[in-house]
C-alpha cells in the first residue's frame, strides 16, 4: 500500500492550492489511493463552502484534522 504525504498551505481563501486540492480528490475518487489523510492547519483553507479542504469531504479520505 502507498503512503502519500500532501503538505498544503492557504490561510481561509488565501493562497489556497484549489488545483493540488482538486487533484488529490481526483486520485482518491479514481483510485481509492489518499486515503486517512491527516489535516493539521491554523485557519483551513477555503471559503468555507465549496474551495478549500471542502473537496476532499468523502467517507475514508479524511482521517483526522488538526486545526484552529
Amino acid at each position: 500500500m502507498a503512503i502519500w504525504r500532501y503538505a498544503i498551505s492557504g490561510f481561509v481563501g488565501i493562497g489556497t492550492p484549489e488545483a493540488v486540492i482538486c487533484a488529490v480528490e481526483k486520485r482518491f475518487l479514481e483510485t481509492g489511493e489518499s486515503s486517512n489523510l491527516t489535516f493539521v492547519f491554523a485557519a483551513a483553507p477555503g471559503d468555507g463552502k465549496d474551495k478549500g479542504l471542502n473537496p476532499l469531504a468523502h467517507d475514508a479520505c479524511v482521517h483526522r484534522e488538526l486545526g484552529g
